[in-house]
Parts: structure tokens; C-alpha cells; sequence
């Protein structure tokens, strides 16, 4: 529910709720909760995303109400730029897909990770810069479950 004192939604904050709950659509129900709130801290709008299972990536994303999408998965913060109109948004539900899929992995010590996201087109690296290292070299990894 929102708070008289939050700021009002943007098309943009309303968009991108309803394609990651387009997204979630695609996992068993009761897999997963949703909810939007008002992040004071980020001055902005985030949709968080919970899996009922321990071992699935938690997921929150905010766009920041210029051009920027901000983006936490598991351990892992990362930006995403430029996102003007609700078309940019499409990568932001090909992230969540890949995250609800389970097809997340993430390395480093939890306050420096990063990670790879494994998207339709191809592995994506998001998170903490990082040495170019060939991944099965990289220590300490862990892999994200699916939504169940």
C-alpha cells in the first residue's frame, strides 16, 4: 500500500512492476513475493522480488527517475544505462527471467561480488570490476536455484 508522504509513481515505476510481474508469471505460484515500495535511501521507486526457496537469488531493481535502472541480485549491484522509455525496460525482464531460471552465478566475498548472468543471447558479467579471468577459474562460486 502506498504512503500519502511517498512521491507519486512515474509510467516508468508502474511499467516496470508490471513486467516483472509479467516475469514472475512464468514460476509456480507461490514461488515467489512481489511488492513495490518507496526506497528513501535510493530516492526512488524498487520493485522487490523474494523467493520462497533459501537457495534462489533475491532481486530488487529501481529505476532512479532519469536514465538509470539500479539493479541487486543476491550479492551482486550493478546499473544499467540508458533506460528513457518503457521499451528499455524489455532487459530488465530478460534479467529477471534468467534470475527466476536460476541461471545466475556469483563469485567473491559477499561485499565485493559479482557475477554472470546467464541470458538468452549469452553470459552476461554484472557486478564489482573485476580481473578478466576465464570464469571456471574464479573461486568461491555459488549458483542460484530456480523459482520453485
Amino acid at each position: 500500500m502506498r504512503d500519502n508522504l511517498d512521491p507519486e509513481q512515474s509510467d516508468m515505476d508502474q511499467a516496470l512492476l508490471r513486467l516483472l510481474t509479467e516475469a514472475l508469471a512464468s514460476v509456480p505460484t507461490g514461488a515467489a513475493t512481489i511488492r513495490q515500495h518507496w526506497d528513501e535511501g535510493g530516492g526512488m521507486w524498487s520493485v522487490e522480488v523474494r523467493p520462497r526457496s533459501a537457495s534462489a537469488a533475491n532481486l530488487d531493481m529501481g529505476f532512479d527517475g532519469d536514465d538509470l535502472l539500479n539493479v541487486n541480485i543476491g550479492n551482486i549491484w550493478f546499473e544499467v544505462f540508458p533506460v528513457r522509455s518503457v521499451d528499455d525496460l524489455t532487459y530488465a525482464k530478460e534479467i529477471a527471467e534468467a534470475v527466476f531460471a536460476g541461471r545466475l552465478e556469483e563469485s567473491g566475498p559477499a561485499s565485493e561480488a559479482y557475477g554472470r548472468l546467464l541470458l538468452e543471447d549469452g553470459p552476461v558479467a554484472v557486478g564489482r570490476v573485476h580481473l578478466p579471468w576465464p570464469w571456471k577459474a574464479r573461486p568461491l562460486k555459488r549458483r542460484y536455484t530456480p523459482y520453485t
